[in-house]
């Protein structure tokens, strides 16, 4: 009898998640018109749940010092000041915007900026990538009290990358030289110091001296994206008012790699 008892069959139990997903299927494919039915309900409905979702958890939280300069910016913007993001209802998902922003065209091209090797002190080199000065210039701009607009792209950006190029397009229109910096991990071919270690923050400062060696009365305004962001926000921090950037502009700054 025990051996009978161990031998029976008993049929595996079924969780309400596989008896629910069969269900599903089972309406889905034995239902008419079940394509059209499927693409015509399912998927916008999936739509606007994601949709709704990423307007619910898209806040952010707000940092800054009272300072009047900044407040009048943030009374000005009301994405800002509601502590809000809105997608477009079409890229409500961070995947699409990539996808989108990767594919548009934009009128500059990686051959409308001229690359300048920068040879570092201790070996090695990296690279900015100069657009040709604009013909038009900021009326808010005086021959001493000129901007330069140095981009730093992500960690695997340069200047063939979309969004650098849209965004050098968009200082260039407003008058302002544009300089890209590619460090040497972006650079055709790594070579790493001759002696000690490799040091971003050094290689920065560099690449810098060399861009104000030809524009000595120009303030320098970093732009950083991602990886660029954190880089530029840890040179500033080090540097303090040793290092020639005048004003920093950090965008979606990983500041917590273990998070991002």
């Amino acid at each position: 009898k025990k051996l009978q008892s161990k031998n029976q069959y008993s049929p595996p139990k079924m969780s309400s998640n596989i008896l629910t997903n069969n269900f599903l299927w089972h309406f889905i494919s034995q239902s008419p018109f079940s394509k059209t039915r499927f693409i015509f309900t399912i998927i916008p409905i999936a739509l606007v749940l994601s949709y709704l979702y990423s307007r619910k958890s898209s806040g952010f939280i707000l940092r800054y010092s009272k300072s009047p300069r900044i407040q009048a910016i943030v009374d000005k913007t009301p994405q800002i000041r509601n502590k809000k993001f809105y997608p477009h209802p079409l890229l409500f998902n961070g995947f699409l915007q990539t996808i989108i922003g990767n594919s548009i065209k934009t009128p500059l091209q990686g051959s409308d900026f001229d690359l300048e090797k920068v040879n570092m002190s201790k070996g090695g080199y990296t690279m900015l990538g100069w657009l040709k000065p604009p013909t038009k210039k900021s009326e808010q701009q005086t021959p001493k009290d000129q901007a330069l607009i140095v981009l730093i792209p992500g960690l695997t950006g340069n200047v063939h990358s979309n969004y650098i190029k849209d965004v050098a397009h968009a200082y260039h229109k407003k008058g302002y030289f544009v300089v890209v910096y590619q460090p040497r991990i972006n650079c055709p071919e790594l070579i790493f110091p001759d002696e000690g270690y490799l040091n971003i923050i050094d290689d920065f400062h560099e690449s810098l001296v060399a861009v104000k060696q030809k524009y000595p009365n120009h303030k320098l305004i970093g732009v950083g994206h991602s990886y660029g962001a954190n880089m530029l926000t840890n040179y500033t921090a080090l540097k303090g008012t040793q290092g020639l950037i005048s004003a920093a502009i950090t965008i979606v700054n990983p500041s917590n790699f273990l998070m991002s």
